[in-house]
């Protein structure tokens, strides 16, 4: 595995991402799973360099260049992101069965932040299966030309308080198709790796109680940056969805 300066890194996402919004314009790539029911979401290395290039991750906003850096954080090959630079959104457009790839799995540090939830939390968009309640198209949903149609959203998030870790609630303004899932949180918790797996299938089931999950679909899987009023950073590794 090539790992990457930090102000090599630094380099070439910069040269990248202007390619990367560019192709905003462009019909969505879409991501399919392996024989294996594996998909690399994210890896720090050089092939996210290479994902950007080519289109299977989606810049929108406004990022600016120092946003993104390939980096190491304790040894760990990781993507530092600083929230200090823009709001934005990093997608990856995905074609996969709910039951076939059930888990996501990554890595992450956060350091302290204000508010409710750190700036950098995940999204997870889902096709529900056809005739279900509040089946149009989520609102929060990244619109990208050719990609799928989501109109259920999950929201990973890291809380504020270590005590809300597991909670479930609904999104403000979208209470029907997005939830907010906190995955883990506390100062206390802050400046160190941590490993998470989570079943989605779970999550959706119990946030929408009834459907088929195996009429289910996930579409797409972002990185969501709000631009806070005091700047915190954030680190993550190796995302993939598995079974």
């Amino acid at each position: 595995m090539i790992i990457l300066r930090q102000h090599t890194a630094r380099y070439i996402i910069t040269g990248l991402i202007c390619l990367a919004l560019s192709a905003c314009a462009q019909p969505a790539v879409v991501s399919t799973i392996d024989p294996g029911g594996n998909l690399i979401v994210l890896s720090p290395d050089d092939t996210f360099a290479r994902s950007l290039e080519e289109g299977k991750w989606v810049l929108q906003g406004s990022p600016a260049p120092a946003s993104l850096t390939i980096t190491q954080y304790n040894t760990v090959p990781a993507l530092k992101i600083d929230t200090a630079k823009g709001g934005f959104s990093m997608v990856r457009h995905v074609q996969a069965n709910l039951m076939t790839t059930p888990y996501l799995d990554w890595a992450w540090i956060m350091e302290n932040h204000t508010g409710p939830y750190h700036g950098v939390s995940f999204m997870v968009g889902f096709r529900a299966p056809d005739g279900s309640a509040h089946a149009g198209p989520a609102s929060l949903a990244p619109s990208v030309r050719g990609s799928p149609v989501a109109n259920r959203i999950i929201s990973l998030r890291w809380s504020k308080s270590a005590l809300k870790r597991g909670y479930m609630e609904p999104y403000p303004g979208s209470t029907e198709n997005a939830i907010i899932y906190s995955v883990r949180g506390g100062s206390e918790n802050t400046g160190l790796w941590w490993r998470e797996t989570i079943d989605l299938s779970d999550l959706y089931a119990r946030s929408w109680p009834g459907e088929d999950l195996t009429k289910t679909s996930i579409s797409f899987i972002a990185v969501v940056v709000t631009n806070p009023k005091i700047s915190s950073l954030a680190y993550l590794s190796y995302l993939r969805l598995f079974r």
